[in-house]
């Protein structure tokens, strides 16, 4: 969910039936979009996304099972190294039980905006 006109404020919408509906968007309590939510085996949940005010980036939190901590959840900062604020769309998947990549698009202080990698250890 794109969140401009919401002061970037990141932004969640929730299905009880398998995404026919959507509840009514609530902020989530901290800046960023577009958001990426990654399931970890352990059932916590990997939240990614651009950070399109300086430093400019890619954060992420990891939230409990349930998605309820994001204000809460300690931001993780992947990179604090971007020129422009046309980043971000970050995608993870899971590499193995304790690795995840999380590929985002990116502009630092070279002339071509590219796609980078990150990867993330958990215990």
């Amino acid at each position: 969910m794109r969140s401009e006109g919401l002061e970037d404020d990141a932004c969640l919408a929730r299905s009880t039936d398998g995404g026919k509906s959507f509840l009514p968007w609530q902020r989530l309590g901290f800046r960023g979009h577009p958001l990426h939510a990654l399931r970890l085996p352990d059932q916590r949940v990997l939240l990614t996304y651009g950070y399109r005010h300086a430093p400019l980036g890619i954060r992420a939190r990891i939230l409990n099972p349930e998605c309820t901590d994001a204000a809460t959840a300690p931001e993780i900062i992947l990179r604090a190294d971007g020129t422009t604020t046309d980043l971000g769309y970050p995608w993870s998947v899971q590499i193995d039980a304790h690795h995840v990549l999380v590929v985002y698009y990116f502009k630092d202080k070279g002339p071509i905006q590219y796609l980078a990698g990150t990867v993330l250890k958990f215990d």
